[in-house]
């Protein structure tokens, strides 16, 4: 892959050099992205900053993000001077994750799935939730976990105090339809 043309401000995609490093590491340990985890990366550097700046979080905050994958959205959340717990099911993906931010003091890397089937928050997810301070849910959300996941943690016992998250537009009208 070669460089794309850069951004208004000057910042290209993770393309070029960087991501062909990544792509090294991914073939290295035998990743393909899974269809059925709904892997999906987010590569340009302004979405995730967008994404980070919308979730509006910052040094008090605590950020749980579902679905670390390479750690992007991670970098850009801890770079908001949130502490962030981010979740990832594929193991491949938590331990090159780990390898690259894992030694971060505010970050939690948890490898595990956020949901114990369709209708119930993961045990690991649970005790990542705040009994006593507000938290908000940060994420990049693979499709088929997105709705029953909003819906959990929006009758969690401690509800996010937010929601920033990126789901596909299917889910997104189905949503929007109950305004």
């Amino acid at each position: 892959m070669s460089r794309e043309s850069s951004s208004p401000d000057g910042r290209a995609p993770l393309l070029g050099e960087e991501w062909q490093a990544w792509r090294a590491r991914l073939d290295a340990v035998g990743f393909h992205p899974s269809k059925r985890l709904g892997q999906n990366f987010l590569l340009d550097p302004n979405l995730l900053e967008a994404i980070a700046r919308d979730a509006q979080v910052g040094s008090e905050d605590r950020v749980i993000e579902v679905g670390t994958g390479l750690g992007f959205l991670t970098r850009a959340l801890l770079n908001t001077g949130a502490c962030v717990v981010s979740m990832e099911v594929d193991r491949r993906l938590h331990a090159l994750v780990q390898e690259n931010l894992g030694d971060h003091d505010r970050l939690e890397l948890v490898r595990a799935d956020a949901l114990s089937g369709k209708h119930a928050l993961s045990p690991e997810l649970i005790a990542s939730i705040p009994v006593d301070e507000p938290w908000h849910l940060v994420s990049n959300l693979p499709y088929a976990i997105s709705g029953p996941l909003l819906s959990e943690c929006a009758g969690a016992d401690c509800p996010p105090s937010s929601m920033t998250v990126l789901i596909q537009k299917e889910l997104a009208e189905r949503v929007g339809a109950g305004v």
